[in-house]
């Protein structure tokens, strides 16, 4: 169960972020409202929040003032919003570790991505802090290193698409649950785990249509009874896609579609879908006639020129919220695909809606 607390002066704009996203489908069982930075800045010393969605143009306290009085250590995820081009909110936005930056009026897909990469920061973070306390309780104990073991055959069971040798490590990690009965930490590190892993493979792998599969599953109330079917089943569904190659580029482009503002590159992605960067090169050069390459940075130059047109941003933004890491580069990709430099588009654009 997640918090999450929502900080903007003007009351429509709380009440939208609370009614655009189901919130409770997410596991967000708590949801706080701050009108200033000052309160929220309260709220937040009085009781931890896993998400803070913050507006920057506050009273009293406003959003650049907030994120200099947070406390370092804190582990909110920070998403920032914005109704001004102002380059210094951004800056300031990303020196203080906010994941994203969204401008307003709100778009939905924007901030439902948003949440989501703020969603799988968080889960990462528990698995470690589970893993954190384990580590501390059993010391000597094997039943860990054990386990870590059992989850490697897993994982290549899973990726080898054996349904029978999936079926064999998943009685053999339930085994060592019971073992370990008077650990609780081992079981609730395990069954975090293994959600993790299965959550990045249905992801990754399965179409939406496929996924829709497990909700046949939803009658089954023990934790650890529904995770071993749920596992099972994703390995069956991956077992029988039909063209694998091309559903499996199809997997990417849509990881790419919804991530390319974001920092990736052809190395994280052959992490993110558990191939080589040789193999994932290849396979997408076949399937699309393209390279991955050429292809992120179409995406973010036909984003860049929303921006610089009907936004009106100045190349500055636009660069950095599109996804380019240097200006630089930035003017030299969108010259290759345009014929013309940012400033020049946007003058063009100017020209022509007056």
């Amino acid at each position: 169960m997640y918090k999450l607390l929502i900080v903007d002066d003007e009351m429509w704009s709380r009440r939208l972020i609370k009614e655009v996203i189901d919130w409770k489908s997410l596991n967000f069982t708590i949801i706080h409202e701050a009108e200033t930075g000052k309160e929220a800045l309260a709220s937040l010393k009085k009781e931890p929040h896993d998400l803070m969605i913050m507006d920057m143009k506050m009273p009293i306290m406003d959003g650049i003032e907030l994120i200099e009085n947070l406390d370092p250590t804190i582990k909110t995820k920070i998403i920032v919003m914005s109704g001004y081009d102002d380059f210094n909110y951004l800056r300031q936005a990303l020196k203080g570790n906010a994941i994203d930056y969204l401008l307003k009026p709100i778009i939905k897909t924007d901030l439902e991505n948003a949440v989501s990469k703020a969603l799988s920061l968080i889960k990462k973070e528990d698995v470690s802090s589970h893993l954190f306390q384990l580590v501390s309780e059993l010391e000597s104990n094997k039943s860990f290193i054990q386990y870590l073991s059992l989850r490697m055959q897993l994982y290549t069971s899973i990726v080898d698409e054996d349904e029978v040798l999936t079926v064999q490590v998943l009685d053999e990690i339930k085994k060592r649950i019971a073992k370990e009965s008077a650990s609780q930490n081992l079981e609730n590190y395990i069954l975090m785990d293994l959600n993790y892993l299965k959550d990045e493979f249905i992801k990754t792998h399965l179409a939406p249509m496929q996924s829709e599969a497990f909700h046949a599953l939803d009658d089954i109330q023990e934790p650890l009874e529904r995770l071993e079917e749920e596992i099972k089943l994703l390995v069956t569904l991956m077992k029988h896609r039909e063209t694998k190659g091309k559903m499996y580029i199809e997997k990417v482009i849509h990881y790419v579609d919804t991530h390319y503002t974001q920092n990736i590159t052809l190395d994280n992605l052959a992490k993110t879908f558990f191939v080589s960067k040789e193999h994932l090169s290849r396979l997408f050069k076949k399937h699309t006639a393209q390279t991955l390459t050429d292809y992120i940075n179409e995406k973010r130059i036909m984003y860049a020129k929303q921006l610089l047109g009907s936004r009106k941003l100045s190349p500055k933004i636009a660069c950095a919220m599109s996804g380019f890491t240097y200006i630089h580069y930035f003017y030299k990709i969108f010259k290759k695909y345009t014929d013309l430099t940012p400033s020049q588009y946007a003058s063009q654009q100017n020209i022509n809606i007056v």
